[in-house]
């Protein structure tokens, strides 16, 4: 049904800088009792990042169903996707040009509400902003 839908083979998202630590590692390592401690070190840590992930994925169903429960995420979106015009292509003679800077959060209240906010970067963009 998507034919014209291109599903790149990298994964576009930034990746955890413990992840790219080890990945670099391991490329640049031929050592055998090396590699099996660098793999043992990934196996953990992508052990860790899969039980904070359910634990998460615990507490959220039971904020959708538990109304005396709250599970709230916030991200922001990255700043260079956010800014205005925002072009899918761009040219040597615009890059360059003045963009309005903006910032994109959003926030979910599992078993409530969804909410976006858009500033113009009049705050500081520290812990405190969420």
């Amino acid at each position: 049904h998507f034919s014209r839908v291109v599903i790149p083979k990298e994964n576009r998202f930034t990746k955890c800088d413990v992840c790219v630590l080890i990945h670099r590692e391991l490329e640049k390592t031929t050592d055998r009792a090396q590699r099996a401690e660098l793999e043992k070190l990934r196996s953990d840590h992508n052990a860790l990042q899969m039980d904070q992930r359910a634990r998460y994925h615990e507490i959220r169903h039971r904020a959708e169903t538990d109304h005396s429960m709250m599970s709230i995420i916030v991200d922001g979106m990255d700043q260079s996707a956010t800014n205005l015009p925002h072009q899918k292509k761009i040219s040597k003679s615009t890059v360059n040009l003045w963009h309005l800077r903006t910032h994109f959060t959003g926030a979910i209240v599992h078993g409530d509400c969804s909410e976006g906010f858009l500033d113009y970067l009049q705050y500081p963009h520290d812990p405190n902003l969420t």
